[in-house]
């Protein structure tokens, strides 16, 4: 199966991209840096029925999962007043996914 150059590209920014903005979320904190609707829309992704750990809980959030090669990545939203809010992004090894 061969992934089109610009989806393959987008999979290995997008965590680093995530990152930085969750950086910069502490200094806009009444601010939503991505919300679900602008994720939804936009990233490829598959909907968890729990959160690894159970973190957060279903009456606090969701999570969403993303494939890239062999890293897996988890992007967490807490639920919000209009739209839910990205809060955390992990990546780990597909592997280590698959195991917990």
């Amino acid at each position: 199966m061969t992934t089109r150059p610009f989806v393959s590209f987008l999979a290995r920014m997008l965590p680093a991209s995530i990152a930085l903005g969750l950086a910069v979320a502490p200094a806009l904190a009444s601010d939503c840096t991505i919300t679900y609707s602008e994720f939804e829309d936009n990233i490829p992704h598959v909907d968890l029925m729990i959160c690894p750990n159970s973190k957060p809980d279903e009456d606090t959030g969701f999570c969403r999962l993303a494939f890239n090669g062999k890293s897996a990545t988890i992007f967490v939203f807490h639920y919000g007043e209009d739209d839910s809010c990205l809060a955390d992004v992990k990546v780990m090894p597909v592997r280590h996914f698959l195991t917990k």
